[in-house]
């Protein structure tokens, strides 16, 4: 993390115990010369309400091994803090009442159309260095108000192919809108459409492939990179109520590689990469992950 957004995410996790310092020492484990392959689908990630991106670098990153590249966004001013490379930092606005998250879903579909636009030129990448992708078919997830995001930027955006939500409610009209695209609700283990009468609106809307999807021993947080960072260091969740409220108990390496193939395969799936058993229905392997509803089989 750049210096500002490490100090500042340090000052939030103080009370957990963690020292100054923490978040700017961490690094991600990178290849030294990546494949600028742009035959990789493309997926947009969007955080969620006062978050980072920075903060599910290392998500995105394991996302990205199954064939993809994820390009995740700050929605500035939405976000608590972004740091642009210049040294500008903008701090966001406190935002918390349904009605004014009804309408930052709105600007968050707007900054989507934004990235999906400066994709498409090429003048534009060629400046900033990365390579022209194929944006024809791309998929959206997001965490949390990432979430409704992605629903909600799904009708109104052709190019969007498919979409996932990651333990949001869902806000604006993604909850009267007919969705024909195929979507996945990916949830923590308290959160179903008994919980959420906004899911359950939503759900109703959904008519192309669909599933919800729940893991056990699991808390909102847990769709985030503090799970692995708890892990990094040494914090046992299992015995800080504080902190199992946040990221539930799941072992942090254990949760990014479920949350790594299911996306993914979700993403091979329904971006017509390949056919992908795993989301098909339960499975021995990752018995954690409950299928609570599926049209996926009428859809195969």
């Amino acid at each position: 993390m750049p210096p500002a957004t490490a100090a500042f995410h340090d000052a939030m996790f103080n009370a957990f115990g963690i020292p100054n310092g923490t978040f700017e020492a961490f690094r991600l484990q990178t290849c030294s010369s990546p494949p600028r392959n742009t035959n990789f689908p493309v997926l947009l990630f969007s955080t969620g309400s006062g978050g980072s991106r920075l903060i599910y670098n290392v998500l995105c990153q394991w996302v990205a091994s199954m064939g993809f590249n994820v390009i995740s966004i700050d929605h500035t001013y939405d976000a608590g803090i972004v740091e642009f490379p210049d040294g500008t930092v903008i701090l966001g606005a406190n935002i918390t009442l349904p009605d004014d998250l009804a309408e930052v879903t709105s600007l968050r579909v707007a900054d989507i159309g934004s990235v999906l636009n400066a994709l498409s030129n090429s003048t534009l990448t060629k400046q900033l260095g990365i390579p022209s992708f194929n944006i024809s078919r791309v998929g959206i997830f997001g965490h949390s108000l990432g979430g409704a995001t992605a629903a909600n930027a799904m009708l109104v955006k052709p190019r969007l192919a498919s979409g996932l939500n990651m333990d949001g409610s869902v806000y604006g009209p993604a909850m009267n809108q007919t969705n024909t695209k195929p979507f996945t609700i990916f949830a923590a283990q308290r959160h179903n459409q008994s919980t959420d009468a906004t899911w359950a609106a939503f759900w109703q809307e959904l008519k192309g492939l669909k599933l919800q999807l729940q893991v056990n021993n699991t808390e909102h947080g847990t769709f985030t990179d503090y799970p692995i960072l708890a892990k990094s260091l040494g914090i046992n969740a299992t015995i800080l109520p504080p902190v199992t409220d946040l990221i539930g108990t799941i072992d942090g390496v254990r949760i990014l590689d479920i949350l790594r193939r299911y996306i993914g395969g979700f993403f091979q799936e329904t971006l017509e990469v390949q056919k992908v058993k795993l989301i098909q229905g339960p499975s021995p392997q990752f018995p954690e992950v409950a299928f609570v509803n599926s049209s996926l089989t009428s859809h195969t």
